[in-house]
C-alpha cells in the first residue's frame, strides 16, 4: 500500500482498517473521491480530478455527483491549504489501500460526516485537528466556515421554506440526508 504525502512516502505508521471506522457508504464513497482530488492537486499533471468527478457520477448520479465532488474539492483545497500542502493519504490507483485509511483521511471523513448531519461542535473541533489548531481558512474569523458554506449553502430557512416542511441546507445537505443515500 502506498501513502501519499508531499513528498511520496511508503511507510504507513497511522493506518486505519476501514471497516473499524463507524463510516456509512456514502462517506466511503467520499474518501474514494477526496483521494483523487488530493493526489490531482499533488501530482497535477496525473489529471486525476477528471476521475474524481467520474467517480463522483457513478456513486450518486450527474446531479448529485458532480456538485459532491466540486464542493469536496473546494473542502480539501482549504484543508490543504491550512496544512500548508502536506495531508497523509493512500494512493488512490493502489487497489490493495481501499479497505485502509490514514488518519488524516479518517478525520477528514469525521469533519465530513459531523457537517452532513450539522453538528457543528464536532465538525469544528473535527477541522481544528485537521488544520493543526490552526483557524484559518477553515474557520475565517470574519466570516463563515468555508467548509460549512461549501456544504450547507443555507443555513437559515425562509418562513416558506420552514412552513413546506423543506429540509435546512442547500443541495448537499439535502440530499446527504436523503434515504437513498443510506
Amino acid at each position: 500500500m502506498t501513502t501519499r504525502d508531499t513528498p511520496l512516502t511508503d511507510q504507513v505508521t497511522d493506518s486505519v482498517k476501514f471497516e473499524t471506522l463507524e463510516f456509512d457508504e456514502f462517506e466511503r464513497g467520499l474518501l474514494s473521491v477526496a483521494r483523487h482530488v488530493l493526489t490531482s492537486f499533488e501530482t497535477p499533471e496525473l489529471h486525476l480530478w477528471g476521475r474524481a468527478y467520474s467517480e463522483a457520477v457513478e456513486y450518486w448520479g450527474e446531479t448529485l455527483g458532480l456538485a459532491v465532488a466540486h464542493r469536496l474539492q473546494k473542502v480539501v483545497r482549504a484543508v490543504l491549504d491550512a496544512r500548508h500542502g502536506s495531508l497523509r493519504f493512500y494512493d488512490p490507483r493502489d487497489p490493495a489501500s481501499q479497505d485502509h485509511a490514514t488518519q488524516d483521511e479518517v478525520t477528514l471523513l469525521r469533519m465530513l460526516r459531523h457537517m452532513r448531519r450539522d453538528e457543528a461542535v464536532p465538525a469544528r473541533d473535527a477541522a481544528i485537528a485537521l488544520a493543526h489548531g490552526k483557524m484559518d481558512p477553515l474557520y475565517p474569523p470574519r466570516g463563515p466556515c468555508i467548509c460549512r458554506s461549501v456544504f450547507m449553502r443555507h443555513t437559515r430557512s425562509s418562513p416558506q421554506r420552514q412552513a413546506s416542511g423543506a429540509p435546512r441546507g442547500g443541495i448537499i445537505a439535502q440530499s446527504l440526508s436523503s434515504p437513498v443515500l443510506q
